[in-house]
């Protein structure tokens, strides 16, 4: 059973740190597994320096930094072959997210 959260770690970050900008990018749900693979191993540490690599998208309201965030973080849909041909989620994750797992 060890060996379960070693090979989700080595499978998740085949997926995240692989991943481009856009409709490339790793979706919210590839990161979350990626860091709960992290996190039930106890690797408190390697778990932050992930959330500092994710792009999140930027913040909208009145919270956090004008430039918080990265604009090409979030997928383009153009029609619904973009959507038929991706594996997975496409929704990016926020950065209102990353800040609320880093704290």
């Amino acid at each position: 059973m060890a060996l379960l959260p070693r090979l989700a770690e080595t499978l998740s970050s085949r997926v995240v740190l692989q991943s481009g900008r856009g409709n490339d990018a790793a979706s919210e749900n590839d990161w979350d597994v990626h860091l709960e693979a992290l996190l039930v191993q106890g690797k408190k540490r390697e778990a932050l320096e992930a959330l500092g690599k994710i792009r999140g998208t930027p913040m909208s309201g009145g919270g956090g930094d004008p430039g918080s965030g990265d604009a090409g973080a979030a997928p383009r849909i153009d029609d619904e072959h973009t959507i038929e041909n991706r594996v997975g989620s496409m929704l990016p994750y926020t950065q209102r997210k990353k800040l609320e797992r880093t704290a």
